[in-house]
């Protein structure tokens, strides 16, 4: 029997400037993660591209905390120890404390165009994080380059929608159970790569292009799977 607290409604936003040619991949990877999880007819997905509340800032134009994503965006650049990087801990730690969250139950996802560093206390880049049970943000700008653009090779466009599509499987990966890490504020190389799945699947602790393309049939290795069917599965 499924846990009806973990069925709950995954809300995606979007920074401004990332448009629908950005989103085909993401979209079908959160599709097929929920379909692999089984539980694909119980959560809806509530696209809030570019999220804002009516009242997101007041009359002198200053954004009011928690009501639109470019509020949760400045905190996470406010914060941030590397130079035109987002703080991506702050920015998921600010969806946590959004007052909304404890009435409006949901797994957020914020797709960002902004390169991110881990935490305060590392600034390791990384381009994205998951967190289990409450949501995820990702990154997009380290994938641009595979971007479709007059006169170059159509693959490109393909080649960016595949990489974000595994990226945010990865990440709701953690989302829903896998590999939650180890709780050390600075792991190392080896650490991560020891805190993830060692088979040739999306949970790996790198998202490469050539894995990404060997695996795109079958994403999650056996095992994964049984463990995100397990995850809405037990209490």
């Amino acid at each position: 029997m499924l846990v009806c607290r973990k069925l709950k409604p995954i809300r995606i936003s979007t920074q401004g400037g990332i448009g629908e040619e950005h989103l085909d991949g993401i979209k079908r990877g959160i599709r097929r993660v929920l379909i692999r999880a089984r539980v694909a007819e119980h959560i809806k997905l509530n696209e809030q591209w570019n999220w804002r509340d009516s009242d997101y800032c007041d009359e002198n134009k200053t954004l009011m905390p928690y009501k639109s994503l470019e509020w949760h965006i400045n905190m996470a650049r406010g914060a941030s120890k590397v130079l035109g990087h987002l703080n991506a801990k702050i920015l998921l730690n600010s969806f946590l404390e959004d007052p909304s969250y404890k009435t409006d139950i949901r797994y957020d996802l914020a797709i960002v165009n902004e390169p991110l560093h881990w935490s305060s206390d590392d600034n390791r880049i990384v381009i994205g994080v998951g967190r289990d049970g409450q949501g995820a943000v990702i990154s997009i700008a380290y994938f641009t380059d595979f971007l479709l653009s007059a006169g170059e090779d159509p693959k490109k466009n393909s080649e960016f929608q595949l990489m974000t599509q595994m990226l945010v499987m990865h990440e709701f990966g953690h989302v829903f159970g896998l590999f939650p890490g180890n709780g050390k504020i600075k792991p190392t190389d080896e650490e991560l790569r020891d805190t993830h799945c060692q088979n040739d699947c999306v949970m790996f602790w790198r998202i490469e292009l050539e894995r990404s393309k060997r695996i795109q049939s079958q994403p999650f290795c056996n095992s994964c799977i049984v463990k995100l069917k397990e995850y809405f599965e037990n209490p």
